[in-house]
């Protein structure tokens, strides 16, 4: 792959002096005239982490959104939680669920110096999917397997089909209601 995110100068933003106990790391990759930038979070603790994530996106979102001109480098901007303890399943979950304004990431690889090549190596896998290996056009045959019930189902529908002509409005409704029981 031609494009792979890159550690950068961050760009000026108050947020980095606010949360300046958390080890923070800016990652971008240019491509042409636009920008995806990751903004990657090491804490200490999970109890830090659960504390402080929310908090990291409000500030950021609220520099971002107002530096930002460019919608495609709003809308591309990833954050990137590691910790140096194992991160519970569900706090996981409840952050890279979370949908408010940018896109959210956990690594969970609990090491107190995480190198910067193995952030690179997962924001490169996780977004830019470099890990595929796409080498030319895969062909497909036309077959489409269905199991039994499907065929037993179609086949249904066409013989009831051929029976009825096609400006009857009341055969759909019928005919789920015998099917299906609606």
């Amino acid at each position: 792959m031609n494009n792979s995110f890159s550690l950068g100068q961050p760009p000026k933003l108050q947020i980095f002096e606010e949360f300046n106990d958390v080890e923070t790391n800016y990652l971008y990759v240019n491509i042409k005239t636009a920008k995806l930038q990751a903004f990657h979070y090491h804490f200490k603790t999970v109890t830090q982490l659960e504390a402080d994530w929310k908090e990291i996106i409000s500030a950021l979102t609220s520099e971002i959104l107002i530096k930002e001109g460019l919608t495609f480098q709003r809308r591309n901007t990833y954050v990137l939680y590691t910790c140096e303890e194992p991160i519970p399943k569900i706090l996981q979950y409840t952050i890279e669920n979370n949908k408010f304004s940018v896109r959210k990431l956990i690594y969970n690889k609990s090491e107190p110096n995480l190198s910067t090549n193995l952030i690179i190596q997962h924001l490169n896998e996780k977004i830019l999917i470099s890990n595929i290996d796409i080498k030319g056009k895969i062909k497909v045959k036309n077959t489409v397997t269905v199991s039994e019930i499907s065929q037993n189902f179609i086949e249904d529908y066409r013989k009831e089909v051929e029976n009825i002509s096609s400006d009857n409005v009341d055969f759909l409704d019928r005919w789920l209601e015998k099917k299906v029981g609606l």
